[in-house]
């Protein structure tokens, strides 16, 4: 925006990388640039930021609430999808409870965990939660903390909860994190592993392309041909 002759291409917001990634690039178009347009760019550059966050969560622990009828091959699965999307951050779950689907009972296994030097707690509930009296805003609350949003504007993954209970971020996982696909509750996770507040205004801001669409259709193609999404 200095010029059309200098360009700075850089990763998406909040891209996942690795040691050695690429996360942006500076070129110039023609062969030469003036040097007063090389001056601009780098006194716009001075006042630019790349920052690169680090996992700052060293203990996720899980707690499973279950209710007659649940399957302990649907818990342990989740255990295992959940392993696996913190081994994306080089972390694992460093404990995983279960308790009934009933408030108090979860108060006391919320309460629990963070006594026992969690810095984050996941719960996954045997119900899906649907307004903020549900169980497992109700037993966050009890423990002492504060729900600060409820629902996404992505999906699959609509239904995330986040909470606190002091420092401590509580999430409640929705239950498309069982399966390996890409959701919602990723966007957010990564964010506080990293240790990046996440607000509810931040999390309303990821409507634009929160529609998650499985790679596999993307292939698929309609009668009238290939076409775009335009967003205003």
């Amino acid at each position: 925006m200095v010029d059309e002759a200098v360009t700075v291409a850089a990763l998406p917001p909040f891209a996942l990388v690795t040691p050695g990634t690429m996360v942006a690039t500076v070129k110039t178009i023609p062969f030469a640039v003036p040097a007063p347009v090389m001056r601009r760019a780098a006194e716009t550059a001075a006042g630019l930021r790349l920052d690169v966050a680090v996992p700052m969560i060293r203990r996720a622990v899980l707690i499973q609430t279950v209710l007659t009828g649940t399957q302990a091959k649907v818990l342990n699965k989740t255990q295992e999808g959940l392993d696996r999307r913190l081994a994306v951050f080089g972390l694992g779950l460093s404990g995983e409870r279960r308790c009934p689907h009933d408030s108090p009972s979860l108060r006391d296994e919320i309460s629990g965990a963070i006594a026992a030097g969690a810095d984050m707690v996941l719960v996954m509930g045997a119900s899906a939660v649907t307004d903020r009296r549900d169980v497992v805003p109700a037993a966050i609350e009890a423990a002492g903390g504060v729900v600060e949003h409820f629902g996404m504007p992505v999906d699959p993954g609509n239904l995330l909860l986040t909470g606190r209970v002091g420092t401590i971020p509580v999430l409640s996982v929705p239950g498309c994190a069982r399966t390996p696909k890409p959701n919602g509750f990723d966007w957010v996770l990564g964010r506080l592993v990293c240790g990046i507040v996440t607000s509810g205004r931040d999390i309303q801001r990821m409507g634009a392309g929160g529609l998650i669409i499985d790679s596999a259709a993307t292939g698929q193609r309609t009668a009238d041909g290939p076409m775009l999404v335009a967003q205003g």
